[in-house]
């Protein structure tokens, strides 16, 4: 019965770490541009974009809760329209640029570095003009020739290989933490790319857009009591928070 027990308490402590990291991280903004909206930046601007759709599994994130992770679930760099990311693949196809939109984008399947799709098809995010999988996103803007360095950083890291994610015990402990994310192993996900890109890019003095004492936390460990436990917290939700609070 102790066995049980002690095990029961493990679960719940998972289960509360995971609740406690998706609130502290989730921030609602009504300013969500939509897409067609006159709030869309021009698409030849340089921004950080922000993506939440109805499936995480199509962005390679495995959620909890019925729903996924809180907030955003991709972020990607958008620079001279060309939008570059990690991503764990696309269906191949000619994606649309929004409902009674003509102009068709040719996407392969990839998974990987990518820059295959525009602004205005990245945020539509399907082959059909009227059906998109996107709920949300934003697009904030950031200096031209940050952008410009974060491209060229991307591009370098072609053959990096996409970190699929999940929220098991291991993955925040190991592969979530920013290290991990941020190709340290020749892996990357979509947010560690594009933090990566900031530092490469010198931005904030070379911590990019996250200060890297936000990047992870440290609490209690409910599978030893003499040391404390570190876990990632590097995420679109908490980028787009950083970026919002700083402009």
């Amino acid at each position: 019965m102790e066995k049980i027990g002690s095990k029961f308490n493990t679960i719940r402590w998972f289960s509360i770490i995971l609740i406690v990291l998706g609130l502290w991280q989730y921030h609602h903004d009504d300013s969500y541009a939509k897409l067609g909206s006159d709030l869309l930046p021009s698409a030849g601007k340089a921004n950080i974009l922000f993506r939440e759709i109805k499936e995480d599994s199509l962005e390679g994130i495995v959620g909890f809760l019925g729903d996924e992770v809180p907030g955003f679930d991709h972020i990607a760099l958008a620079y001279q329209d060309t939008v570059y990311e990690m991503h764990p693949g696309y269906g191949q196809g000619f994606y649309v640029s929004g409902p009674a939109q003509t102009n068709n984008i040719p996407v392969k399947m990839k998974t990987g570095v990518q820059w295959q799709h525009s602004f205005r098809s990245f945020i539509h995010n399907s082959r059909q003009s009227e059906n998109s999988p996107t709920i949300s996103f934003a697009a904030i803007p950031i200096d031209s020739m940050v952008a410009a360095k974060m491209a060229n950083f991307i591009k370098s890291m072609n053959s990096a290989r996409y970190q699929f994610i999940d929220h098991s015990f291991s993955a925040l402990t190991n592969e979530l933490l920013p290290d991990q994310q941020k190709g340290a192993n020749g892996a990357f996900t979509c947010v560690g790319l594009i933090e990566k890109a900031a530092e490469e890019s010198g931005l904030n003095g070379g911590q990019g857009f996250v200060p890297d004492s936000l990047e992870s936390i440290r609490i209690a460990n409910p599978l030893n009591s003499k040391c404390l436990l570190r876990l990632g917290t590097l995420r679109p939700q908490l980028v787009y928070n950083q970026m919002i609070e700083n402009r």
